[in-house]
């Protein structure tokens, strides 16, 4: 088969420790200020909404059923 396109998403379950280690690294170079809103539910959709939309980093704490994969 051949090579598949470059992906329109990347998804990362990670500890907030974790988290932050990301975070600093995506300011390391070009440092912004990142701004993101929790509702704790519909985690994903919501994330990957802001993403595809705003063509930058979201963040987002999984909703009840994701929560397993989150540590």
């Amino acid at each position: 088969s051949g090579r598949l396109d470059p992906p329109d998403i990347c998804m990362i379950y990670a500890t907030p420790g974790q988290m932050m280690i990301l975070i600093n690294g995506l300011q390391w170079s070009g440092y912004r200020k990142f701004e993101w809103g929790v509702v704790g539910e519909s985690a994903c959709a919501d994330s990957w909404g802001r993403a595809l939309l705003k063509k930058e980093p979201s963040l987002a704490i999984p909703c009840f059923a994701e929560r397993r994969y989150g540590g």
